[in-house]
């Protein structure tokens, strides 16, 4: 129960606590948030050494803010995001769970022994990246036997607008899955009207992919790696309806979604709904994104194509509706005690002309930036705070006096920058 919240933050109350704590002189008021204060660093009443990720002043590995320890966000942009436990964002939630500790009531499936660490944040800008969440799961094996053929898999269920009229398709170079209206109007007191937006979901970071497996798993054109990770290696949909593509009614429906088959064991096959034909595919409706054939081992490539805008849902000749997608990684092996890191954004974007789809392409270049920041370790380039402003009235007169106080990163007119990232359209 003590576990059984989200761990609220904001690295606007980082900064001022470090404000504080380098001149507690300048602060007489203030107060250690909540936020800071009852973060798990060592999780409740010290049930574990290292919990949730924090900064050790003193390097004692115990979380006593009074000493100088705080959420670990990279306050200076000098720590590795591939080798260290930190933060993300302007807001975050951080929260831990696992499959043991209640009734699957979801699955009926048995308990597999996993806790997850898991973060959601944003970042507050005046571009794309503002309207983007991103979700970050530590994943760690408690069980004591090995788990093989595993997969990690997204869920989403996007319900974009009114929930009734959408499709859904992947970005294979990208990792993307997104779902787009199905018609030109976005229908209904909770529609979008027309030029509805488009909503994508990127499988930043995966599993790390068996040593020997023989497969280019993060599609590099090298096999067997040291370190490779698998990216999306499926994507699935589903209705909201309970037939054989509707619906995971079990755990083995579950498992077989994340590994590309329906509920009743049938491959999912290139073309139309994904039901009936010869060739196995493991990416539904991923358009022009699939020109090598990752998705049929080389079955059908662009050459192949009976239309060249691929396989869609237009194409299909499907009726929009309630639709839910699956993004999985694997198979691999999960050792016991093993240590997995998953990562993935969700963006969002809207066109003003063109129809439903030119919002997917919109998506695309968001889900580019996106990438970039990842790939950054979320090292996002702030400006200069806004100064202060006192008003001074006198006779027919107002007088404006600017300044920064000492929580300001424009303290005495002093701004830098020293992030390498900037986005694309401020250079």
């Amino acid at each position: 129960d003590d576990y059984d919240k989200h761990f609220r933050v904001t690295r606007a109350e980082v900064d001022e606590f470090l404000a504080w704590f380098n001149d507690k002189e300048a602060y007489p008021n203030y107060n250690i948030p909540s936020s800071i204060a009852s973060w798990p660093g060592n999780g409740i009443d010290g049930d574990y050494q290292f919990l949730a990720p924090y900064f050790d002043a003193n390097d004692d590995g115990e979380y006593k803010p009074e000493d100088g320890d705080y959420p670990k966000y990279d306050v200076d942009g000098t720590l590795d995001c591939l080798s260290e436990d930190v933060i993300y964002g302007d807001q975050t939630l951080w929260w831990v769970f696992n499959d043991k500790g209640n009734i699957h009531s979801e699955t009926g499936a048995d308990p597999i022994g996993l806790e997850v660490r898991a973060q959601a944040f944003a970042f507050a800008t005046n571009d794309e990246i503002n309207n983007m969440t991103f979700y970050n799961y530590k994943v760690i094996n408690r069980a004591t036997i090995q788990l093989k053929d595993a997969y990690f898999g997204q869920w989403v269920d996007p319900d974009l607008g009114n929930y009734l009229d959408d499709f859904v398709g992947c970005d294979v170079s990208r990792g993307l899955g997104y779902c787009y209206n199905g018609d030109a109007e976005d229908e209904g007191a909770s529609g979008y009207g027309f030029n509805p937006p488009a909503i994508g979901v990127d499988f930043f970071q995966g599993p790390i992919a068996d040593i020997g497996d023989g497969v280019d798993n993060d599609r590099d054109s090298i096999i067997d790696e040291p370190g490779e990770q698998s990216i999306m290696s499926r994507f699935v949909y589903y209705n909201n309806d309970f037939t054989v593509i509707g619906n995971p009614e079990n755990g083995q429906h579950i498992y077989n979604y994340l590994r590309g088959i329906w509920k009743d064991g049938l491959d999912i096959t290139y073309g139309d709904d994904g039901r009936g034909g010869s060739i196995p595919a493991k990416f539904m409706f991923p358009g022009d994104t699939d020109p090598y054939g990752w998705g049929t081992d080389g079955e059908i490539t662009q050459a192949d194509w009976d239309n060249p805008l691929g396989w869609t849902e237009e194409i299909a000749g499907n009726n929009p509706a309630d639709r839910r997608f699956v993004q999985s990684a694997g198979p691999f092996t999960l050792e016991p005690g093993a240590v997995n890191r998953i990562t993935t954004g969700v963006v969002w974007a809207r066109a003003d002309a063109g129809g439903p789809f030119a919002s997917v392409e919109l998506v695309r270049l968001a889900d580019d930036k996106a990438q970039a920041l990842f790939d950054n370790c979320f090292k996002v380039l702030n400006g200069p705070d806004a100064p202060d402003v006192e008003v001074v009235e006198l006779d027919k007169e107002l007088v404006l006096h600017l300044s920064n106080s000492t929580t300001s990163n424009n303290f005495l007119e002093q701004y830098t920058y020293g992030f390498a990232f900037m986005p694309l359209d401020f250079l």
